[in-house]
């Protein structure tokens, strides 16, 4: 089956916030793995970080615009992938994501499937 626009398979996992907040079982529920295909859109991840200053606070905070990568394990609400186009960097390399710390955007995780698995899709109206 050929990508459709941002679709690449069959969907596995909708994730969303602020609608959603909760994973809905995780990653390991939905059955995402090493091949999967994961579509970012509009992301955004906020993880807190040590600061060198007691009782205060500091975050580092990620933003993926429209972004595509290789799944290649995940566990609970931690995906691992292959990626390009990260920091300006035009070469694949490997990347997490904590879901727990998305405030922002919608994650959805495809499965790629042959024509044998489904009739081709129309895209013509």
């Amino acid at each position: 089956m050929v990508s459709q626009g941002r679709t690449h398979g069959y969907r596995i996992y909708d994730y969303h916030v602020p609608a959603t907040r909760n994973l809905s079982g995780g990653l390991d529920a939905a059955g995402a793995g090493e091949g999967d295909i994961i579509e970012f859109e509009a992301c955004v991840l906020e993880y807190e970080r040590a600061s060198r200053v007691p009782g205060q606070r500091t975050w580092r905070r990620e933003e993926t615009g429209q972004h595509t990568a290789v799944i290649l394990g995940a566990k609970r609400s931690t995906v691992t992938v292959l990626e390009q186009n990260v920091d300006s960097r035009k070469v694949v390399q490997p990347g997490s994501y904590d879901l727990r710390h998305m405030v922002k955007g919608r994650v959805q995780i495809f499965r790629p499937v042959g024509e044998s698995w489904c009739p081709p899709l129309e895209t013509s109206w």
